[in-house]
């Protein structure tokens, strides 16, 4: 059985790291409640205009991760021609094993084909692709 490190879903008031693993550096999504909705938004901005960001709500949280409702906008120079690419729609976040992060389930990029490694850390200084 594999240990599980996971903490609950990002609660309003916190602030994360987040990334997408073609970017270097570092990224921050900011969670807050909208009337009662759990609200994440956040960019992570490369070189070469490169960036990915985050907008939408978080549901169903629980001990291993949430789901996403919104939209995540990637554009990465060397996929899809350099287009930004626009997924909307409902995303599984979630932390499996020794990982300190929740990943986007669905990471199959609609626009190229490429993978796509979304992740948020539960920490905000943290971050490694493993």
């Amino acid at each position: 059985m594999a240990l599980l490190l996971a903490i609950a879903a990002p609660k309003a008031g916190e602030t994360h790291a987040f990334g997408l693993q073609w970017i270097d550096g570092i990224g921050v999504a900011t969670v807050s409640d909208d009337g009662g909705k759990t609200v994440v938004m956040g960019k992570h901005t490369g070189k070469d205009g490169d960036f990915i960001s985050i907008n939408g709500a978080i549901e169903q949280p629980s001990e291993t991760g949430f789901t996403f409702v919104g939209v995540i906008v990637t554009r990465v120079s060397h996929i899809a021609g350099g287009k930004a690419c626009t997924r909307k729609g409902t995303f599984t976040f979630r932390a499996t094993g020794k990982r300190r992060y929740w990943r986007m389930k669905e990471n199959g990029n609609p626009c190229d084909g490429a993978a796509d490694y979304v992740d948020i850390y539960f920490e905000r200084e943290e971050r490694s692709f493993a």
